[in-house]
């Protein structure tokens, strides 16, 4: 994974964070007011004419308002007491879950260039170690004459050292 892609990676995971995070904030905060019994039930709508009524559902509201919104504030206050913990709580696995998401993204930063390293050096190892094999089985007069092809560049015979493992392979059968 390259640096830019981490790094659109991390956008998007906080992105979409902060997102659920005003969601349960505002679901949180989405409480229900019970506001019956404050306004009198209308018996038809007061016309310009009756000021008189209107003066009167008024005061009955204000007089209603003294007994009726402390009940409001306290069903309030008590959903509110629900619903913020839990609101934290969520929060709170939101925020755990991006950062755990965000140190998977970077804690393998340098993994893969780590792993691409030891690969080839891997592959060096095992080729070094088919060669020194191979060095290994050849007789001295044999190691003698692969010095001279291997050093001469006049010859018209010259063959590559893998022609030459797999000659000596065949003869050693």
């Amino acid at each position: 994974m390259k640096q830019r892609d981490r790094q659109l990676a991390t956008l998007v995971i906080w992105g979409i964070f902060l997102i659920l995070l005003v969601i349960i904030t505002d679901r949180m905060l989405m409480v229900r007011a019970d506001f019956l019994g404050i306004w009198p039930q209308p018996s038809g709508f007061p016309t310009a004419q009756d000021i008189e009524q209107i003066n009167q559902t008024a005061q009955t509201a204000l007089e209603n308002s003294k007994t009726i919104l402390p009940l409001v504030e306290q069903s309030i206050r008590e959903q509110l007491a629900v619903r913020v913990p839990i609101g934290a709580i969520l929060s709170l696995i939101l925020i755990a879950s991006a950062t755990i998401s965000t140190y998977f993204v970077w804690r393998n930063a340098g993994l893969e260039a780590d792993l691409a390293y030891k690969l080839v050096n891997a592959e060096k190892a095992k080729r070094r170690s088919r060669i020194e094999q191979f060095m290994d089985e050849l007789a001295p007069d044999e190691l003698v004459e692969l010095r001279t092809r291997l050093t001469t560049e006049e010859s018209d015979e010259a063959q590559s050292l893998g022609d030459l493992m797999s000659d000596q392979q065949q003869k050693a059968k």
